[in-house]
């Protein structure tokens, strides 16, 4: 793989800088053209190694060319001195069009490109990412590889608009014809923009992952700010074949979320922060364009929420839906919660800590957990949940 090295300064056009370490390319500090020049002009797999300082571009719209992507497949970012001394901001006079027409939202950084073939070890390490000039709906970090690594990343100023489009901090999706999966964000961080309509999911690790390695998410911490009216959307979000550990979000009204595909084999493990309406949602609706098949293997354990600002007159911990006419098309089976500890500012009998929405539900077990006084423990607000799908054990509030 070819390595070049970045830093701040003047840029030359005489060809003494070659990007090696001892002839970094250089980037000004206020042009972002001499930054994303560098990007632009080496497209195979490449380590960009970027040396500490501040560096502004114009955004992934600015990559038209490139498929919108300031890295080709198979690329990382490196960020030598990591997050706190290496940040890289959009421009105050970001690129604001997509193939000639107005930008109706904008991606700071794409890494591997949505059509591109093939992306199965991105990497993006070590670096500040500052979307705060937005004015649009903004995801700050898009990388399209299978096998991805994304470390000691902190994303600022994320936004995004109810009703229309959705903001996101770290979002990651297999690469086109990639094997899927193998991905894992850790030690990241993602803070939400004070705006009074805040449509964002912090983390989202979009693989599938059906038969590929697992995806992981660990040691994270996701913010947004408390909004009295409506919060951020959720602060995680998976599908398949994925671990949530060790992680920390505060301020939105989901914990993790996805409502995109199948979901299976997800492990909720060690984690804590707060929610406004319910910690876990997975709903589906199996329409011709989704066909959503099954809800199971989820296991969420050894985790602590609260539920103190709550935005509903109801609140719940976990929520599968099945969103068909009948409520009967979705597999729901496989869903441990253990060792779970919630409390809620709701009064008693307005929080729920299980509602399984479907008919076809087998196999559901609550334990060794603790919830609010007089708490729910089940809600089946469509069809009856099938005798004995249900297993309740352990000390419950």
């Amino acid at each position: 793989m070819k390595i070049i090295h970045i830093a701040q300064g003047t840029p030359c056009s005489c060809g003494a800088q070659d990007g090696s370490p001892n002839n970094p390319f250089r980037a000004s500090t206020t042009d972002p053209d001499s930054f994303d020049r560098i990007f632009a002009a080496h497209r195979e797999p490449t380590a960009f190694i970027l040396w500490p300082g501040v560096y502004q571009t114009r955004g992934a719209w600015a990559f038209d060319e490139h498929d919108y992507a300031m890295l080709g497949p198979n690329s990382s970012l490196v960020g030598v001195g990591g997050s706190s001394v290496t940040k890289i901001k959009l421009a105050e006079d970001y690129t604001n069009t997509v193939n000639g027409h107005q930008a109706l939202y904008l991606e700071t950084i794409i890494t591997g490109g949505p059509n591109a073939v093939g992306s199965e070890a991105a990497a993006v390490t070590g670096i500040t990412i500052d979307a705060s000039t937005a004015r649009l709906p903004v995801i700050g970090l898009h990388v399209f590889s299978s096998g991805a690594r994304i470390a000691d990343v902190r994303v600022h100023g994320i936004k995004g608009v109810w009703g229309g489009y959705e903001g996101f901090g770290i979002l990651v999706n297999d690469g086109k014809g990639s094997r899927g999966g193998g991905s894992t964000v850790n030690d990241c961080s993602v803070s939400v923009a004070q705006t009074p309509d805040t449509y964002v999911t912090g983390i989202y690790l979009g693989s599938l992952a059906v038969r590929g390695q697992p995806n992981s998410i660990v040691s994270c911490y996701v913010t947004a700010p408390v909004n009295q009216n409506r919060r951020a959307h959720s602060a995680y979000a998976a599908n398949e074949n994925t671990l949530v550990t060790n992680c920390v979000g505060n301020g939105f009204e989901r914990f993790i979320f996805s409502d995109t595909s199948n979901a299976g084999d997800l492990e909720i493990t060690g984690c804590r922060g707060d929610f406004a309406y319910c910690a876990v949602d997975y709903p589906c609706n199996p329409s011709e364009g989704n066909p959503i098949t099954y809800r199971r293997r989820i296991r969420v354990a050894n985790c602590t929420f609260t539920n103190n600002h709550p935005t509903s007159d109801h609140a719940i911990l976990l929520l599968l839906q099945d969103q068909s006419p009948d409520h009967d098309k979705v597999d729901i089976s496989d869903v441990d919660v253990d060792g779970v500890r919630v409390s809620s500012a709701l009064p008693p009998g307005k929080f729920y800590a299980c509602s399984i929405q479907a008919a076809k539900a087998s196999k559901v077990w609550i334990r060794n957990s603790s919830f609010p006084p007089g708490a729910i423990t089940m809600n089946g607000v469509y069809p009856p949940t099938p005798l004995g799908a249900v297993t309740i054990d352990g000390n419950m509030a």
